[in-house]
């Protein structure tokens, strides 16, 4: 049993999470692991229509990431590796951004098309797209999905221009919310996530392949005063987002540390 980022044995349990399988935490890199994997598929025609509410807050987080990129590089080609329903692709348009998108959902692909976004269907890893053409990818929530993370690190390095970006967002394991939930944090998704990463371990797996971080930001994941009364799952639903955010917005936990990543990191000589 080994790391999937730096290879290394040095692994120790750290829970089971309450969706089932365990945790490993690497001793040498700090990032973590699922045992047992999970499998080595993703449903391609899973795909959630989203409601008025939610097309408002994803396109506030569309604009969030795009706040983040445009201080450095204002314009450009665009990918955006699991683009969804393509929020962040109308947004980065309408910011005069060149933007294309590629996502594994086939119902996602077409809600798309019917908007006129410039997109493909299926998995990054087997898509051929051309080196050093682009200034810009965005991988939001994208690279615990991947068994090779390194491997995919280095597929957007070939990808990116002398000088591109890279921008992820991932969850921080390490965060004060997810030690004070343990098992039962939300960013626990071990049927799905292969690697759960720590800032310490982000920096390490970009730096190995020739990328350097230019910010590093610990954010609170995006949770919200939740009010629905119905059966006890969406009771519990609701307490568990407002105890949340309370947590989060007021900092309740002292020192507090966000369970979520942005960085940006631009392409190494």
């Amino acid at each position: 049993m080994k790391c999937l980022i730096c290879n290394s044995s040095s692994l120790h349990f750290l829970l089971n999470p309450f969706r089932g399988s365990s945790i490993y935490r690497c001793d040498s890199c700090t990032n973590a692991i699922t045992i047992p994997a999970p499998e080595d598929k993703y449903e391609e025609n899973r795909f959630y229509q989203k409601g008025e509410e939610d097309v408002q807050a994803y396109t506030a987080y569309s604009g969030l990431i795009l706040d983040y990129i445009k201080n450095v590089k204002p314009e450009g080609n665009l990918l955006d590796i699991g683009c969804g329903a393509g929020y962040l692709l109308e947004e980065a348009g309408k910011a005069g951004y060149r933007a294309q998108g590629v996502d594994i959902s086939k119902g996602a692909i077409a809600f798309c098309k019917k908007r006129r976004l410039n997109v493909r269907q299926g998995y990054f890893g087997r898509i051929k797209f051309p080196e050093n053409y682009f200034d810009i990818l965005v991988a939001s929530h994208v690279v615990e999905h991947n068994p090779d993370p390194s491997l995919f690190v280095k597929k957007c390095r070939k990808l990116l221009k002398k000088d591109g970006l890279l921008f992820l967002s991932q969850t921080n394991y390490t965060g004060s919310v997810a030690k004070l939930l343990g098992r039962y944090w939300e960013g626990w998704v071990p049927n799905e996530h292969y690697s759960h990463f720590s800032p310490v371990g982000i920096e390490y797996l970009l730096s190995e392949n020739k990328f350097r971080i230019l910010r590093l930001s610990i954010l609170p994941l995006g949770y919200k005063i939740i009010c629905h009364f119905g059966n006890f799952s969406e009771i519990a639903n609701s307490l568990y987002n407002t105890f949340n955010y309370l947590i989060s917005r007021f900092k309740l936990i002292r020192p507090f540390s966000g369970d979520q990543m942005y960085i940006l990191a631009v392409k190494d000589r």
